[in-house]
């Protein structure tokens, strides 16, 4: 049963590229209703995730609110919001010999908010799918941040490479897209950029949602906050020639899931 609620929240994910929003809204309902039954959210958590949405409702009438909208959100994918209980599902796996042990949560704060923010604040042309020109578009910025990114870090000794197929690929991939891409990208290409591009010029807007990504892997030291950056930029690109969420979310995904396969992950020790 623990794994209920997020199997019905991945479902309002895909559901909310596939089909209109009171079908999203219907299945976010019930992954409310479940994470509350099984103690994964409570009545505090609910009450974040409601004060969470309330400024991107406003935000097109109100621009002002964007700083506020962004802290909340901010605050959900750092798990600073109460009232959650995130499921821990890998717990300090060595994936590489000499790779800094992994732990992965499905984090139903993180990828709640993320939704909410997909569902009420992105335009529905932005949450179409991809025309043919948008998956050459994925495929060609992903393979130009390969290049581009993966020898930085193998010089900076941030990885090495590492061929592996662990058995818990399925689920870190399911987490990794519709989790935690769908939100990051969510947050900082859709609400960040998109809110900015007609302000400050589409160049201006893609980097400074590529700083603030990078940015906030802060955790992860200044080495993983640059390579971020320059990841951001990629995302901001597809994203902009695109203007569908999906491109970026497939071009992030597509960098992790070779860092995943093919390098020490998620860094050398």
């Amino acid at each position: 049963m623990d794994f209920l609620p997020y199997a019905v929240l991945a479902a309002a994910v895909l559901a909310t590229f596939c089909f209109e929003l009171k079908v999203t809204i219907i299945l976010m309902v019930f992954a409310l209703t479940s994470a509350f039954a099984v103690g994964r959210m409570s009545a505090i958590g609910l009450a974040s995730l409601f004060i969470l949405i309330l400024p991107y409702i406003w935000l097109r009438r109100f621009p002002i609110l964007l700083l506020p909208a962004v802290g909340m959100t901010v605050a959900a994918y750092l798990h600073w919001l109460p009232g959650f209980f995130n499921l821990k599902v890998i717990d300090q796996l060595r994936l590489s010999p000499d790779s800094i042990p992994f732990t992965m949560y499905l984090n139903f704060d993180k990828a709640m908010a993320g939704l909410l923010l997909s569902a009420f604040f992105l335009r529905v042309s932005e949450k179409r799918g991809l025309r043919r020109a948008d998956l050459l578009l994925v495929v060609n910025t992903l393979g130009t941040l390969v290049l581009v990114l993966l020898p930085i870090s193998l010089a900076l000794g941030y990885v090495k490479v590492d061929f592996k197929l662990p058995s818990e690929t399925g689920l870190w991939a399911l987490n990794n897209l519709l989790f935690v891409c769908m939100a990051e990208e969510a947050l900082f290409r859709g609400a960040i950029q998109g809110s900015l591009t007609s302000k400050i010029g589409s160049r201006w807007a893609i980097l400074v949602g590529a700083l603030l990504f990078g940015a906030a892997h802060f955790k992860g030291g200044m080495a993983y906050v640059a390579l971020a950056s320059v990841a951001g930029l990629f995302y901001g690109y597809a994203y902009a020639r695109s203007e569908r969420l999906l491109a970026p979310m497939l071009v992030h995904f597509g960098l992790n899931l070779v860092h995943f396969l093919v390098f020490s992950y998620p860094a050398l020790a």
